[in-house]
């Protein structure tokens, strides 16, 4: 894996030499978790909370007490990743809790290359905005320049239609897949949702003002 990282750009592999020293301190729990946000492209916005529910649902969050709750351990997880700088771009809500990040690009590409040989994607002819991305390919599958999404042991699509045309509407139930428009409509809805609560308090706080001004008028009468 170290002789890897001599065949890339000078600056890059030593800022990648560099991360993954941190990556080699992680406890094991930590690496795959960190490994698993591959299936999420560059840049992209990572709901937080969608992202420890993904942990779960693999299997990487181990309870170590009859005490402990899968959600916080998760949690527990995520913040251990924040706080050695694998997250940045940190968004929170009006109450102070964390609802996204991003990965560095840097961060991104070493993910991508401890992943190694079980990492792969394509796209499906279309824009980046609509292809489908697939990751995580088994070691076992024949490696080529367009992997199958049927060797691929984790599928992520940008568009469920593509993912549909891909792997097909029968098979869709045999992937773990992620249909990251919908997630966009989502965090679209939910930022609605929060705007329009601000405009009922606007208006309840108008209200207000106008019933204190009468009260004052009639008093002045």
């Amino acid at each position: 894996m170290r002789d890897g990282l001599w065949k890339l750009p000078e600056f890059k592999s030593r800022i990648l030499l560099v991360l993954k020293l941190t990556y080699d301190r992680l406890p094991s729990y930590l690496k795959q978790c960190f490994v698993h946000c591959l299936i999420f492209p560059k840049s992209y916005w990572i709901n937080k909370e969608k992202l420890v529910q993904l942990w779960i649902a693999e299997g990487f969050v181990k309870l170590t007490s009859g005490s402990e709750v899968l959600e916080d351990v998760a949690n527990s997880y995520f913040m251990g990743l924040l706080q050695q700088s694998f997250f940045h771009d940190v968004v929170r809500d009006d109450f102070g809790q964390l609802v996204s990040c991003r990965m560095h690009d840097f961060i991104h590409d070493l993910a991508q290359f401890v992943a190694g040989v079980e990492f792969s994607s394509m796209s499906i002819g279309y824009p980046r905005s609509v292809c489908g991305y697939v990751q995580y390919c088994s070691s076992n599958s024949t490696q080529s320049t367009t992997p199958k999404a049927e060797n691929c042991e984790h599928c992520c699509y940008y568009s469920l239609e593509k993912a549909r045309q891909e792997v097909g509407e029968s098979n869709l139930e045999q992937h773990a897949l992620i249909d990251i428009l919908q997630e966009e409509r989502e965090r679209r809805e939910e930022t609605e949702e929060k705007m329009r609560d601000k405009l009922r308090e606007a208006s309840n706080t108008i209200s207000d003002l106008v019933e204190k001004v009468k009260h004052l008028e009639r008093r002045c009468e």
